[in-house]
């Protein structure tokens, strides 16, 4: 199973202010004392730079601390099965990273609280900075920049203790990535992974969750939607209804395969790759998927990095059904100065226009 399915069910899934403030209330009690926790705000950026990119993805988090300063909360998802050999040097860089985009932007530098979230298989250890030293003095500790992170190792909670936190959605998520790649805990543990499922308030993100973590499920365990079917009816029946439901139309019984590459692509199911017009399509197609299963904006520019002036226009424009002709032209010029090689066909489909008006449009932008 590729990092990005992982990394894509971690941004779904705290994404969302509820499960965040979940994660940080329940988990992260010494950080939940800090902040106004209502202040909450997603923060669209990734501040993960190349050099971390193997090793971490990020969610974060804007919000006021008790004093009244501004700070970020730093969700980082480690991407390896086994802990990072020297964590606090690349949480280090990060912060750093952080710092530098403040000077560039000429702010004042943002106090950040970073948390790691470990799902290996290994126990992470927890160092000290001065730790990697060998006979450091106390004196010498003062030229050393220590500084705290928060853990939160998925080794360390049992099931028990998982299921006995508030219920919401991140009781369901910490089940999922958890046991990932074990099929068999699945077979025997549906009411575990689809806990108390039928009580969360009927919603939109309801049912973008319950999907999006089956999918995780079935890709993760590798089970074939007929074996995910199974499961599911084992379940109580007033969960059943909610999952089985969701599972028939997330997927067609008759083309697990198709589902399969789709899930392993991260939403791209099969569009063209290689080529740059390919890959321009591509990102298109993911944010008019992720659209139609419920993603909010700013999801959708992390998983599809197309800009967010561009997917407010395609989305005012799915929204108007593409009726409104002042809409489709304005979705159309973001296109034309968003992407470098789409070409008059490409428009003419997301804008679900006639080819002489796309090259009308495109004429008088050159002449502009």
């Amino acid at each position: 199973m590729t990092d990005k399915l992982h990394n894509n069910f971690f941004v779904t899934t705290f994404s969302d202010k509820g499960v965040m403030t979940d994660l940080i209330t329940q988990l992260l009690p010494e950080v939940a004392i800090q902040i106004e926790i209502e202040s909450l705000e997603l923060d669209s950026t990734s501040y993960v730079d190349e050099q971390l990119n193997d090793l971490y993805s990020d969610i974060v988090y804007s919000c006021k601390g008790k004093n009244g300063n501004s700070l970020k909360v730093a969700l980082l998802f480690e991407h390896k099965s086994n802990p990072a050999a020297y964590p606090r040097f690349q949480l280090l860089d990060y912060i750093l990273g952080i710092w530098r985009q403040n000077l560039k932007n000429k702010e004042k530098l943002t106090f950040v609280i970073p948390v790691i979230f470990y799902h290996g298989k290994t126990q992470w250890k927890y160092r000290d900075l001065f730790d990697y030293f060998d006979k450091i003095t106390e004196a010498q500790k003062a030229y050393i920049p220590n500084f705290k992170y928060h853990l939160i190792d998925l080794t360390q909670y049992s099931d028990e203790k998982i299921l006995s936190l508030k219920t919401s959605f991140l009781i369901n998520s910490l089940i999922a990535f958890k046991h990932k790649n074990d099929s068999d805990y699945v077979r025997k543990h549906g009411d575990r992974i689809y806990y108390k499922i039928e009580i969360y308030s009927d919603s939109d993100y309801k049912q973008l969750f319950i999907k999006t973590l089956t999918a995780y499920i079935m890709a993760s365990s590798k089970m074939d939607a007929q074996e995910i079917l199974e499961m599911v009816e084992t379940l109580e029946k007033s969960r059943q209804g909610t999952v089985k439901s969701t599972l028939e139309n997330l997927i067609d019984l008759g083309k697990q395969e198709g589902l399969k590459q789709g899930l392993e692509q991260g939403l791209e199911q099969g569009l063209e790759q290689g080529t740059k017009r390919g890959d321009e399509r591509k990102s298109i197609y993911v944010a008019i998927d992720s659209f139609e299963m419920g993603f909010e904006i700013a999801i959708i520019h992390r998983l599809s990095k197309v800009a967010i002036v561009v997917l407010e226009l395609l989305k005012a424009n799915i929204d108007s059904e593409f009726k409104v002709e002042t809409k489709r032209n304005s979705l159309a010029t973001a296109l034309i100065q968003h992407f470098e090689y789409l070409n008059t066909r490409d428009i003419m489909e997301f804008c679900q226009m006639k080819k002489e008006e796309v090259e009308i449009l495109k004429e008088n932008l050159k002449s502009e």
